[in-house]
């Protein structure tokens, strides 16, 4: 497992099991002033990007200075990750290198939002959502068409995309997430290269919780993990908003930004535990940041776990593990702390099908909670535990 994906992992699971947030921060007052609205973030690894009418700017360090993009197109309302850019006016730019691209012809702007999956691209705009394809009997030059989802026509802010999973070689499942003027929404999506979406009539209104349905901002991790698929943070004119079950229930996550709440513009994690906000009031925008390392306590971690996939099944009470294997297999424990560092690791070869006992009072783990890992039968699992010497 990677490092630094082990270590998101963690700090997104800590959330979602009940520890203490810390508050956000100003940083970077001054550099915005005079630059206007900030409409939109993106991370690129542990950087982050912002989409202004100026031109997209970039940080390096955690959003204490920021330089603006070489040759970077004007106008720019949303952006996907590193490379997409969609523009008020002039369409969808790509970027290579420090140079920008423009994708297409001009079918459709706004772009408030876009989202790139698999060389598909989701489109959001002032007249609803829009998934762009290649068609090869396309009469457009570049054999790009635009295929309105009918289905959800509300004003869309922003949206993306959570837990992309391969089913086959042309198509994926995807959790699309959607901000709109008249609250949140989230579908699963099979998407293909070379036609239109499928299942894009299946979409959730998940609004419990919130306060204010105008919802200008939307961030969420893009994980292997199925466990962090869930969570979300939402911008909204009351506010920002976590929901740690794809958006079924939602509580409040504003400690530190006081009436600045109310003025959201832009939200986004990085690969280094960060996430960030943008307001903009009084003419002048106000740049956030909220470490994740700020959590400093546990409420509860349930007593008794049980988790469950195919082929396997596995239940922790009392300090001991067990598990029942579905058929012959392999099988590894691991046991991490919360800076992602093993601190036991062991495995067992060609256990027969049935159940097994394994006490996690082994040397050298303390008290406290770690995260347990469990592979065996072509599964993983991975689950908070709180081991507690007596």
């Amino acid at each position: 497992m990677n490092k630094n994906n082990l270590k998101i992992f963690i700090m997104f699971l800590l959330i979602s099991i009940g520890f203490i947030y810390g508050d956000w921060e100003r940083i970077n007052d001054s550099f915005f002033k005079n630059i206007g609205i900030i409409h939109d973030f993106s991370k690129a690894g542990c950087a982050i990007q912002a989409a202004t009418d100026s031109g997209v700017f970039w940080s390096g360090d955690s959003g204490k200075t920021w330089k603006m993009m070489a040759n970077s197109p004007k106008n720019v309302l949303s952006l996907d990750d590193n490379t997409i850019a969609g523009t008020r006016d002039s369409g969808i730019y790509d970027r290579m290198g420090d140079q920008w691209s423009k994708k297409g012809s001009i079918e459709i702007s706004p772009i408030n939002a876009i989202i790139d999956i698999w060389g598909n691209y989701i489109i959001g705009t002032n007249s609803g959502l829009y998934h762009r394809y290649y068609n090869k009997d396309s009469k457009n030059k570049f054999g790009l068409d635009y295929y309105k989802i009918n289905s959800l026509s509300s004003k869309i802010i922003k949206y993306l995309t959570v837990g992309i999973h391969p089913i086959e070689e042309i198509g994926s499942i995807n959790n699309v997430y959607v901000g709109s003027d008249s609250g949140f929404f989230m579908a699963q999506i099979y998407v293909y290269y070379d036609s239109p979406l499928a299942g894009s009539a299946n979409w959730q209104s998940r609004n419990n919780g919130l306060t204010n349905l105008k919802i200008r901002a939307v961030a969420a991790p893009e994980f292997e993990y199925v466990l962090l698929a869930g969570i979300i943070l939402i911008g909204t004119e009351d506010g920002v908003f976590i929901s740690v079950d794809t958006g079924l229930t939602w509580k409040a996550f504003n400690e530190g930004l006081g009436d600045e709440r109310k003025n959201i513009t832009a939200l986004e994690y990085t690969d280094c535990s960060f996430l960030y906000a943008a307001t903009y009031s009084n003419g002048q925008t106000t740049i956030w940041r909220r470490p994740l390392t700020d959590i400093t306590s546990v409420t509860t971690i349930p007593k008794n776990i049980h988790s469950q996939v195919s082929n396997l099944e596995f239940n922790v009470s009392n300090n001991i593990l067990k598990y029942k294997l579905s058929k012959t297999s392999d099988v590894e424990i691991r046991i991490y702390d919360l800076k992602g560092k093993v601190v036991y690791n062991t495995r067992f070869y060609n256990q027969m099908q049935g159940e097994y006992l394994f006490s996690l009072m082994q040397r050298g783990i303390n008290a406290g909670v770690y995260i347990l890992e469990l592979k065996a039968v072509g599964n993983k699992i991975q689950k908070p535990i709180n081991i507690i010497r007596r």
